[in-house]
This record gives structure tokens, C-alpha cells and sequence, in this order.
């Protein structure tokens, strides 16, 4: 299962054996993505699933009003509207706190693995300064080193996030080129001011790595962190 509904937990049946085929069966696909080291978007939407179970175990006054009930009568004088319960709080709440601790175990279980192998990776990635330094940093070129290939973008810095504790940054992609014996990345960031003539002296990073990881869905979503990471000390 690629996809967990956000409303997994109460869908269909509240039976604790099958939510629990439910979550194991995306868990199971999240950690196929692991393996193959795809960290994105498969992190995030764990981190929410997890976040949205902890609010729902912090608000369980509130759950009951998510659950079907029938109308019994209508008071036309009071304009009230009386309802009958068609589940047993008690028998039904008893099997959420259930699936509920089970759901947060795993979660929880699952971000920790992803973050460790997020800050792994991250650890092996390296920012570096390509040609003059400037006097700016909050928009530039970045260059994301995959073997002999650079993927170069366009980068701004954004609104500070409270969560990552460091500015978000915007990527434009820009192009790919072919490093070689005579094209260095000095040579892509002297290309790159020839084809678009927005910066004068851009600020310009290289970013590399020796792990061999998705391009897409890991690298460069991890290449944006670390070099936002690095610009936080300008």
C-alpha cells in the first residue's frame, strides 16, 4: 500500500486486527523505500500521520462526533435535534486507545529510521564555494554533483522554518551538464551567467556526494537542507 488514507483510523470498520493490516501493510511499503534509500515524499507523510494521531489521542473527548448516529427526534419548539449512538462508546473507544497505541508505536518507529538515514546521508554530503565568493547569499546558483553530471538550479532563501531551524529554499532547475577533462564546475557557473543574465556575481555552490542515492526523491530534497544548513552562518 503506497498510499495511508489521513483518515485511516477511522475508515470503514474501528477493528483493531484489520487497522492493524492497514498500517503494516504502508509501513511495509515505506520501509521498501527505505532500502532503496527514498526518503521523500514518504518521510513527510509519516511525520504527519504521526502528528495527526498524536492530536487525536490528545482530543479523544472529541472522537466520538466522528462516528455515525441516528436520528431519534426533532424538537421543532426548541429547534433541537436529538441523536442515538449507533456504537458503544465504551466497547469502541477501548478498541481505538488500541490501534491508537499501536499506531504511534510504529509510526514513531518508522520516522526515527527515516531521520537516521536522513542525517547519514546528509552527513556525507559536502557544500563548497564555486569561483568568487559574493556579497550576497540569499539567491544564486547551486550545483547538485551526481558522478559526472551537474544538475544546476537557481536558489532563494525563503521564510525561516521553525521546524528545520534554518531558512526554506526555493530550487529553479536550470539544466544538466557533462563534467570532462576540460569542463569543470567553474566552467558550468561561467555558462550559466552567459545564458541567463540575472546575477552580475552569484553566489554559487557545489554540492556532492560519494553515496549513490535517488536523485529525486532523496538527494536533492536533502542537498536543499544542507545548503540551507550552510547559508544560516553568512
Amino acid at each position: 500500500m503506497e498510499k495511508l488514507s489521513p483518515t485511516w483510523l477511522t475508515e470503514k470498520w474501528v477493528d483493531y486486527e484489520y487497522k492493524q493490516y492497514i498500517l503494516l501493510a504502508y509501513l511495509q511499503h515505506v520501509n521498501e523505500q527505505y532500502r532503496v534509500q527514498k526518503l521523500y515524499p514518504i518521510l513527510d507523510d509519516l511525520r504527519g500521520h504521526y502528528d495527526c494521531l498524536l492530536d487525536i489521542r490528545n482530543k479523544q473527548k472529541m472522537l466520538k462526533n466522528k462516528f455515525p448516529q441516528e436520528l431519534t427526534s426533532i424538537d421543532v419548539v426548541n429547534f433541537n435535534v436529538k441523536y442515538k449512538e449507533l456504537v458503544e462508546d465504551d466497547k469502541v473507544m477501548d478498541e481505538l486507545n488500541r490501534i491508537l497505541a499501536f499506531g504511534l508505536l510504529k509510526l514513531k518507529d518508522a520516522v526515527y529510521t527515516g531521520e537516521i538515514l536522513l542525517e547519514t546521508i546528509k552527513s556525507r554530503l559536502s557544500v563548497t564555494p564555486v569561483g568568487i565568493l559574493a556579497t550576497r547569499y540569499n539567491e544564486g546558483y547551486v550545483l547538485v554533483k551526481q558522478l559526472d553530471t551537474i544538475h544546476a538550479f537557481d536558489y532563494n532563501v525563503g521564510l525561516y522554518n521553525t521546524k528545520s531551524k534554518c531558512n526554506d529554499i526555493k530550487l529553479e532547475p536550470l539544466g544538466t551538464y557533462e563534467l570532462g577533462m576540460a569542463y569543470s564546475c567553474k566552467d558550468v557557473k561561467l555558462d550559466l551567467l552567459d545564458q541567463y543574465d540575472k546575477y552580475s556575481n552569484p553566489a554559487t555552490f557545489m554540492i556532492e556526494t560519494e553515496v549513490n542515492i535517488p536523485l529525486e526523491e532523496t538527494y536533492i530534497p536533502i542537498a536543499k537542507r544542507k545548503l540551507a544548513k550552510h547559508l544560516s552562518r553568512f
